[in-house]
């Protein structure tokens, strides 16, 4: 069986090449039949993991976040006829859906851990939404979609070319977000309101390990819904860092309960964030969920010895 990386080396600002040569020796060694993918700019990843989605073999995505949502979409392109099962290698600054994977954090403990593996299945969620001219269109997200004050954060780390660095970098400037946001004014199947956040989850982290929805799981055939309504820019910055722990849970602005469809209406174009990554759209937004739709790889550990 064939193993393919798919690299971006440009991922955390450069450190995800510099990490794949630190580690590429054990690679080649631990998957003799190892394909190397490189990607040169946006899309070229998922073009690769497209092509390869027919095919019997293991699919690493080697980068961060945005590289997982690239090889998601790729494989999920060829939804329901996928052969090749999915895993993570992570060189980025996120990983959250590595790990939710149960992917060790360390590059070289990742590969040892894929020369033995257990194949299942994982749900991803599903947005469409319309475009300029008056299209739709669909995008696919293995980890999140959140409207609100992190696509806020988002577009100020991208209008300044802030590099994403990991958890200290995103908490940084989600503290600028949370002072600055404006509030959202959407309706969420039908109900009107002003919301701070509007989060659907499909793991339990976002934005490089904040514990948004600890109860999410990967594989029950749902996708989590938390919001943040009806409190004051200053009470939201406060709220934050309880993300962390997932102590935010306990506040009354919060609420959270299971969807597998959502409608998200507004009067005019939204940005959000999906895996990490900033995009625009125009309403309605249309979130439905894919069970078990992505076959995966679990890297498997021998303690014994």
């Amino acid at each position: 069986m064939k193993t393919h990386i798919l690299l971006n080396p440009a991922g955390a600002n450069g450190a995800a090449g510099r990490r794949w040569r630190q580690v590429e020796p054990l690679a080649r060694r631990t998957f003799p039949n190892l394909v190397l993918h490189q990607s040169r700019g946006p899309g070229d990843l998922r073009r690769v993991a497209r092509d390869l989605a027919g095919e019997s073999g293991l699919v690493l995505a080697a980068g961060g976040d945005g590289t997982s949502h690239e090889v998601v979409g790729g494989l999920m392109a060829a939804h329901p006829t996928i052969r090749a099962v999915m895993g993570w290698l992570p060189l980025g600054s996120g990983n959250d859906l590595a790990r939710a994977h149960g992917v060790p954090r360390d590059p070289a403990h990742a590969i040892t851990g894929y020369a033995n593996i257990a194949t299942g299945a994982a749900d991803v969620g599903l947005v469409e939404y319309g475009t300029l001219n008056d299209g739709r269109t669909a995008t696919i997200f293995g980890n999140s979609l959140t409207f609100g004050v992190t696509a806020t954060v988002l577009e100020q780390m991208t209008r300044g070319n802030t590099p994403h660095r990991g958890p200290l970098s995103y908490f940084l400037a989600a503290l600028r977000g949370f002072v600055s946001h404006t509030p959202l004014e959407v309706a969420v199947d039908g109900a009107a309101g002003t919301f701070r956040v509007v989060s659907i989850t499909n793991g339990p982290t976002f934005g490089a390990g904040m514990l948004v929805t600890p109860m999410a799981r990967l594989d029950d055939g749902a996708l989590d819904l938390l919001t943040v309504s009806g409190i004051s820019r200053l009470r939201t910055t406060l709220l934050f860092p309880r993300i962390y722990w997932g102590g935010h849970l306990r506040h009354p602005a919060v609420r959270h309960r299971q969807i597998r469809q959502l409608t998200i209406d507004a009067a005019g174009p939204l940005s959000f964030e999906v895996d990490g990554e900033l995009m625009s759209g125009f309403p309605p937004f249309q979130v439905s969920v894919i069970a078990a739709g992505l076959p995966v790889a679990k890297p498997v550990h021998d303690h014994s010895s």
